[in-house]
């Protein structure tokens, strides 16, 4: 059995979330990091599917060490 299947079989359905289109997913007990692995970070666009807040990859900075920045 794959992680996946383990880590959705062991799921507690405790939490779901309500996402803008007004479907639900649910919410796990960990973190779950999200990568991309590019040659060109500025052409990937993020969306949370639950706040609306979009994002586009970008090199990190000393001032600005984020790999997305905020566009709305």
């Amino acid at each position: 059995m794959g992680w996946w299947n383990k880590l959705v079989r062991d799921k507690k359905e405790k939490e779901m979330r309500k996402l803008l289109d007004d479907s639900e997913v649910p919410e796990f007990d960990m973190r779950i990091e999200l990568k991309v692995r590019t040659k060109c970070p500025s052409k990937y666009k993020l969306i949370d599917l639950e706040t609306g807040a979009e994002y586009i990859g970008k090199l990190p900075t000393e001032e600005d060490p984020n790999y997305w920045r905020r566009t709305n």
